[in-house]
């Protein structure tokens, strides 16, 4: 029989120590903030570069699709007058013409003969769908807020102005209620487990102070110019000096804490050597940092109505490949509209080419919008009956 193998016994690896796992802690917000910080730099110079796209080679495009829109719309406006099409050949014309026209309206592409030659066809003219639509909004926004508790009501017509005016009443009363509040808690008696964690945070922002202070001595030692040979390095650390001194007068303990994550990011071999209490502070205020700049990031990719649109249409932090992708996709998209356009175009050039290829013109849904038009028509009809 073979002998038995004997199995390698693995060492078990000494666990780390608090020292050692803060530091780890720290090197690695370092590397995470550093990345968020390059994440916003390319986000912010894809916005940049996508505005310019945006202006000098989509935005022709798109002019050019609303042009042919507006002149087909005009077209099978010309052509609904001719006497020599049927019924069924009228209600598709009607529902094409509403459809494209309502597409302009919308967007605040429609010029007023656009607007003009909808009402003609809409069963309800747009100044009275647009009043009837904001009404509903207003209605909706006005039970949520109620739903929720929130003092607020809008009322049908208002500006966007007032509506900010009104928002900012209701957060400033909002702010002041919390105020209140605050005001009469302070008036309580405090229990003993509330001024336990009064004296637990106040002896934190002292422990705080006192590091900042060893901070700022050590920045100077180290950064201190005059200690130092090379003419250039000297300047730099002089232009270091200045920051560091600024953010020390100002109690900018924030930057005052960036400066020396800066040095230490440089310097990593002295994490390990700091006190535990100041590797302890070093890391709450480069959480603090991450949070902020990954609201930051967000607020670029997604939040602000200014850019997150932009940024999903036109961008992406995963690198020039997909931003190629995307604006590529983006312009066959147009292109393809504007093919579709021009064809439709050629097919309303006479009344035999428009007969003929009447069912080839790009259509959302024919049958179904003819449906509801036919429809809409018939209740209006009613309503006409009745009132007379």
């Amino acid at each position: 029989m073979p002998a038995n193998k004997a199995t390698p016994v693995r060492s078990a690896k000494a666990p780390l120590t608090p020292e050692a796992t803060a530091s780890r802690k720290f090197t690695k917000l370092l590397e995470q903030i550093e990345q968020l910080k390059a994440d916003i730099e390319k986000a912010n110079e894809q916005i940049t570069s996508a505005r310019v796209f945006l202006a000098e080679t989509l935005n022709p495009l798109l002019e050019m699709r609303i042009e042919l829109q507006r002149e087909l719309i005009i077209r099978l406006h010309t052509l609904y007058g001719d006497e020599k099409l049927t019924k069924r050949e009228r209600q598709v014309t009607s529902y094409m013409i509403q459809q494209y026209a309502e597409e302009l309206l919308r967007t605040g592409d429609g010029s007023e003969e656009i607007r003009q030659i909808y009402d003609f066809y809409a069963p309800v003219d747009w100044k009275t769908q647009t009043a009837q639509q904001e009404a509903l909004q207003v209605d909706i926004f006005n039970e949520m807020a109620e739903a929720l508790g929130v003092d607020i009501k809008l009322d049908a017509g208002d500006s966007e102005t007032a509506l900010e005016e009104k928002l900012q009443q209701y957060m400033d009363s909002l702010e002041e209620a919390a105020r209140a509040h605050a005001e009469q808690g302070q008036k309580r008696k405090k229990t003993k487990k509330q001024l336990e964690k009064e004296a637990a945070e106040k002896q934190k922002n002292l422990d705080i102070r006192k590091t900042v202070k060893e901070i700022y001595n050590n920045l100077v030692k180290l950064l201190h110019p005059d200690l130092e040979q090379d003419a250039e390095e000297r300047l730099r650390k002089n232009e270091i000096i200045k920051q560091v001194n600024a953010a020390y007068e100002s109690d900018d303990m924030f930057t005052l804490l960036q400066l020396q994550s800066a040095y230490l990011s440089r310097h990593s071999d002295q994490i390990a050597q700091l006190p535990e209490i100041q590797l302890d502070v070093f890391i709450s205020i480069l959480k603090r940092q991450k949070e902020e700049l990954q609201q930051e990031l967000q607020m670029i990719c997604m939040g602000d109505p200014s850019t997150g649109e932009l940024f999903d249409q036109l961008c992406s932090l995963s690198g020039d490949r997909q931003v190629k992708r995307k604006r590529n996709s983006v312009m066959q998209e147009v292109a393809d509209n504007i093919s579709a356009k021009k064809a439709n175009l050629a097919l309303t050039e006479t009344l035999e080419r428009f007969q003929e290829g009447i069912e080839l013109l790009e259509v959302v849904d024919t049958m179904y919008g003819l449906q509801l038009v036919e429809r809409e028509q018939a209740r209006s009809r009613k309503q006409g009956k009745r009132k007379k």
